[in-house]
């Protein structure tokens, strides 16, 4: 990820999170409705996954939401400032025994 980032110069929610602070007002709304965003398709996708029967009804999709989001944006922040990897691979191996153990879901991975 670090490498091949999806979007270059980090996540720009978060960048411009940090920017706005409470100097920009209407930059900060921005950035808080963008997080809404995505918060809000995690929370529907973990929602859905309870639905069909693959987690666990007792899920809190927002703590989940909550969780996934800081993990990794503080696994991003820590590699980028110090120039190593390990930080956002150790923070994504946490992630997915939190998710395993917290839903019930088998996590597999592919290649």
């Amino acid at each position: 990820m670090l490498d091949d980032p999806p979007v270059q110069g980090s996540c720009p929610i978060l960048n411009t999170a940090i920017e706005s602070d409470d100097t920009h007002p209407t930059l900060r709304k921005q950035a808080q409705l963008a997080m809404d965003g995505w918060c809000g398709l995690i929370q529907r996708i973990v929602n859905k996954g309870i639905e069909r029967g693959e987690l666990r009804s007792t899920v809190d999709a927002e703590a989940v939401a909550t969780i996934l989001i800081a993990t990794i944006e503080g696994g991003v922040i820590l590699s980028k400032l110090y120039g190593d990897a390990s930080y956002l691979e150790q923070t994504l191996g946490y992630l997915k025994t939190y998710i395993q153990l917290s839903t019930g879901l088998i996590i597999c991975r592919l290649g």
